[in-house]
């Protein structure tokens, strides 16, 4: 779905405030958001905040993408097991307009929740971890 299109279901449709944003890191990517690099992240939240508002945005699904930048397949992987990578993982989890947005992770799942902790824990890692390896994003 195109910007424009999304802009008018949110503009021109009566919702009463029940239709919002959610961003998803792998649909962004396979898109072809470049959303790996800083200056990715940071250009693709200025598009959407001069779009609709990020008071528009309620929540992140964060998951990796299993095909390249813009190859439009919709596979989540485990966070850092794909094109997305770590690093902009920590971009995004550090990114202080979304303090209080919260973030859902949306990988695969093995029996039990092993999987779902493991991922959770390498996000919480990357947390304040400081500009010194990610750059900073405010």
């Amino acid at each position: 779905m195109g910007w424009n299109i999304l802009n008018g279901f949110i503009r021109n449709v009566d919702t009463s405030g029940r239709l919002a944003i959610c961003l998803d890191t792998a649909h962004l990517y396979a898109a072809g958001y470049p959303i790996n690099t800083l200056e990715g992240w940071d250009a693709l939240i200025q598009e959407v905040n001069r779009r609709f508002g990020l008071d528009q945005i309620v929540a992140v699904h964060l998951n990796d993408c299993a095909a390249g930048l813009g190859m439009r397949i919709d596979r989540h992987v485990h966070i850092g097991q794909g094109s997305i990578g770590m690093r902009a993982f920590g971009y995004i989890v550090n990114d202080s307009r979304f303090k209080f947005i919260p973030g859902c992770i949306e990988t695969p799942k093995d029996r039990g929740f092993h999987a779902d902790r493991l991922n959770l824990r390498k996000l919480r890692n990357l947390r304040n971890v400081g500009s010194a390896g990610l750059g900073a994003v405010s």
